[in-house]
């Protein structure tokens, strides 16, 4: 198991997926954990893609937008 998967796993942060390999995670390592899509086969966090800034935001949002798959909406610090 990646370092990734082993921290998303061990702190119980995996919020679901998008029925892929991708997981819908919250970023716990910044103070207003936002929700972000991360692979499976991610080795750090550099490649976790910003979804939401919490889940209401997200269930807000996704009917018009679906999931983000660039990183073009980075999240806050």
């Amino acid at each position: 198991m990646n370092p990734v998967t082993e921290e998303v796993r061990l702190r119980g942060s995996r919020a679901g997926g998008d029925g892929s390999r991708e997981m819908l995670t919250y970023h716990f390592r910044q103070e207003n954990p936002p929700l972000v899509l991360l692979d499976v086969s991610a080795q750090d966090w550099s490649s976790a893609i910003h979804q939401a800034t919490s889940l209401s935001a997200l269930l807000e949002q996704f009917p018009g937008t679906g999931w983000k798959w660039d990183d073009s909406d980075p999240s806050p610090s």
